[in-house]
């Protein structure tokens, strides 16, 4: 009888968030692919760029969508639902870049929010490490 009580218990206390995954530290699995921004018409990024042509970016294709939590510029923490593609930025990314379409791999991440007009994902990946998978 307790087995079944505490199996409840943690099945709740799982389904409620209340052991939230780390943006700090986060390991997420699914497949480097290549991803495009595209503009209708001329589009100003800072005072001195303007772009009209696509904008290629790798990005994490997640096996499934994800409810998670990422750090903003003033460190606090926000929860997003059904994120089912990451951008790649800082940490060891360009070694990423460098990878073969479409990859699968594993990566530990630290998650942040996007904060500048080159940030194409609401989630960003600061690249910690990764490992290729078969």
């Amino acid at each position: 009888m307790n087995k079944i009580f505490y199996t409840s218990v943690l099945l709740f206390l799982m389904s409620a968030n209340v052991f939230a995954q780390n943006p700090y530290n986060t390991k997420l699995e699914g497949l480097v692919i290549a991803d495009t921004l595209e503009f209708e018409d001329e589009q100003e990024l800072s005072d001195t760029d303007f772009v009209n042509e696509p904008i290629f970016y790798r990005v994490l294709q997640l096996n499934q969508p994800k409810n998670l939590f990422a750090v903003d510029v003033d460190g606090n923490i926000e929860k997003f639902s059904d994120i089912s593609k990451i951008q790649f930025a800082g940490g060891k990314y360009q070694q990423i870049y460098d990878l073969p379409i479409p990859t699968k791999i594993r990566v530990t991440c630290e998650l942040f929010i996007a904060h500048t007009a080159y940030h194409y994902t609401d989630v960003l990946c600061d690249v910690k490490d990764f490992k290729r998978l078969k």
